[in-house]
């Protein structure tokens, strides 16, 4: 059992990788090249770890409250439910969709760094209006949240 866990967390983390590369590469006039600028890549780098794995690169689990029984058992961060890419998808052991958590998607629904860091951590809306139950409330430092975001950012 732990050995698929491993797989599958691997399959994540190399469709993640070779996702980020095809981006850069059919990115338009350089976008993707800019938004690495304006966000610091040690910072982005433990945000994609936060994102696929739910570990910091301090070495802590992220922890969580409340989300699917499943995820007690199971390793995986928000990539489980969002997707390599945070497109969304399918909420595993669900017919429940998780919605696109990109940086841009997220900015053009009014979200901002703040409202972010809430909805990750106590499952809240932009509205202040409770998120579905398989939404986890995260547990993590100022830090981890914000290069995660610094992540989201180069989605």
């Amino acid at each position: 059992m732990r050995s698929i866990r491993w797989f599958i967390l691997g399959t994540i983390v190399l469709l993640a990788l070779a996702g980020c590369g095809q981006r850069r590469a059919a990115a338009p006039g350089g976008s993707a090249v800019q938004k690495e600028k304006t966000v610091s890549p040690k910072y982005a780098d433990n945000g994609q770890q936060i994102y696929l794995t739910a570990t910091s690169q301090s070495g802590d689990k992220i922890t969580h409250t409340g989300g699917p029984s499943w995820l007690a058992t199971r390793d995986g961060g928000c990539a489980v439910c969002h997707g390599p890419d945070g497109h969304g998808g399918t909420v595993p052991s669900s017919s429940e969709m998780a919605p696109d958590i990109r940086y841009s998607t997220l900015t053009t629904e009014h979200y901002t760094d703040t409202l972010i860091k809430r909805t990750s951590t106590k499952g809240l809306d932009e509205a202040g209006q409770p998120l579905s139950p398989t939404m986890p409330h995260w547990s993590m430092s100022d830090r981890d949240l914000t290069d995660l975001i610094a992540y989201l950012k180069t989605l």
